[in-house]
């Protein structure tokens, strides 16, 4: 993203357009026969933000799309403001009653969420009582998200836990052949070139998984790919939803579908390697994924991973597109990247959104988070538009893992595209020429030497 776009997307969206979207746009989600419709309003007669108050109202419908009846006995809300400072509400019922939602029915309320800062979220869940007593709640399933320059976009994510969504679940996985036929029957194209594929080489000593980045054609992974068979590794290139050559896939694409993608993937190379080892690299996107998905099924398979311009830690106007999301998520973006490596001319709101989503991940991690297992090598250019190298830099001093992380800098100066981005650095043109031998030889140092546990 340029400097310029982004000060375009910061100061250019007026208050009362955020106001008027939010008073109507509605969000909704469908979690095991229950059906929550969200609209946020900001309410500007009762704000004060010259006294640091900002007043947020939300509409709440609650249908039961079931056969039986539901009783809503319990609410529990963690209310985060944008210098995350939490605050915790938990009550019978909602607003004074404890409805019953006969089945197909439904239940409507209005709540209120007073912040002192112009930004910040809202998580909970709602606790339910069936027919026969027996009481469930989807504090793993549903969020209530709210995060916009005036906290006026409430969409309702998943949030899972290795309880409620089957990780690494490998015994019966689908072989990649059958992936590949039910994504043509799907999305109706036929572009091998778009879809996941196996790079192999005779007699492999490792298996690695190479994920690309945010509307990068994958093929465009294939320079980084080569330098793994080099080293005697069998790649297995993920194309991840969104990025098939399908534009309304990107456009309804979301965090759950990257996570299964990895999920998915890193089956198929467990199974392949049978006891060799993994490996990953992957690049800004497809690191925020890799990652994510090791947070969430708390486990790491990877011995060594490679993470180039990771867009785990991103700069202030990264995270500006999802502004527009009060529009819709299928809008798309012009994507600032060059046409032969991009995937679509747009890139969509959701997929910002699902990005955003992700890098929730790395807040507050515990000091054995599995993705601190593996010897980590971080390649960035100082000058990156998106990622912030200062932000990663404190992420390793602040975990402690100056032993496992490795941060080296390259840089694009000498490219030699019509127009070069800092953030693009996954080849030779992207690179020049110098640059890109020196990626190459911090690759195979980093492949060679022994792992850091290793005596």
């Amino acid at each position: 993203m340029q400097l310029s776009f982004a000060k375009f997307m910061a100061f250019s969206y007026k208050r009362s357009m955020l106001e008027s979207a939010a008073a109507n746009y509605e969000y909704r989600e469908v979690t095991d026969n229950v059906e929550i419709t969200v609209t946020p309003s900001y309410i500007l007669e009762r704000s004060a933000p010259e006294n640091d108050y900002y007043f947020f109202a939300y509409n709440v419908t609650i249908r039961n799309l079931g056969d039986e009846p539901l009783k809503l006995i319990n609410r529990h809300w963690n209310i985060r403001d944008g210098q995350k400072r939490e605050r915790y509400v938990n009550g019978e019922g909602v607003v004074g009653q404890r409805p019953l939602i006969e089945a197909e029915g439904e239940f409507n309320y209005q709540s209120f969420c007073p912040l002192s800062t112009p930004t910040g979220n809202m998580r909970g869940k709602f606790e339910f009582e069936d027919p026969t007593g027996h009481r469930f709640s989807f504090l793993e399933l549903l969020i209530v998200s709210c995060s916009s320059l005036f906290l006026v976009n409430c969409t309702l994510q998943k949030e899972r836990t290795p309880n409620s969504f089957a990780f690494n679940q490998c015994e019966a996985i689908t072989p990649l052949s059958e992936y590949r036929q039910k994504l043509h029957h799907e999305l109706n194209f036929n572009k091998e070139e778009d879809l996941s594929r196996w790079y192999r080489v005779p007699d492999p000593t490792s298996y690695s998984l190479v994920v690309h980045g945010l509307n990068l054609k994958p093929k465009r992974m294939e320079p980084l790919i080569k330098e793994l068979n080099k080293r005697g590794s069998s790649v297995l290139l993920v194309a991840l939803t969104g990025h098939r050559g399908s534009l309304e896939e990107q456009k309804g694409v979301s965090w759950d579908d990257w996570i299964n993608d990895i999920d998915y993937h890193t089956c198929l190379l467990k199974n392949e390697a049978k006891g060799l080892p993994q490996y990953s690299l992957s690049f800004s996107l497809g690191s925020l994924a890799l990652l994510g998905h090791q947070i969430e099924s708390r486990s790491n398979s990877f011995s060594k991973q490679v993470l180039i311009a990771p867009a785990a830690w991103i700069k202030w106007y990264g995270a500006l597109p999802q502004v527009l999301s009060f529009f819709s998520t299928e809008l798309g973006l012009p994507s600032q990247n060059l046409e032969s490596y991009r995937s679509q001319d747009t890139t969509s709101v959701a997929a910002y959104q699902a990005m955003a989503l992700g890098r929730e991940l790395f807040e507050n991690l515990p000091q054995n988070a599995p993705l601190f297992h593996s010897d980590t090598l971080i390649i960035v250019d100082p000058k990156d538009e998106l990622v912030s190298p200062r932000k990663i830099k404190k992420f390793i001093r602040e975990y402690g893992l100056n032993q496992r992380f490795i941060i080296e800098e390259v840089s694009n100066r000498e490219h030699e595209l019509e127009k070069g981005y800092h953030h693009l650095i996954i080849d030779s043109p992207s690179l020049g020429k110098a640059q890109w031998h020196r990626l190459q030889a911090l690759l195979d140092t980093f492949f060679r030497s022994k792992n850091s546990d290793t005596p």
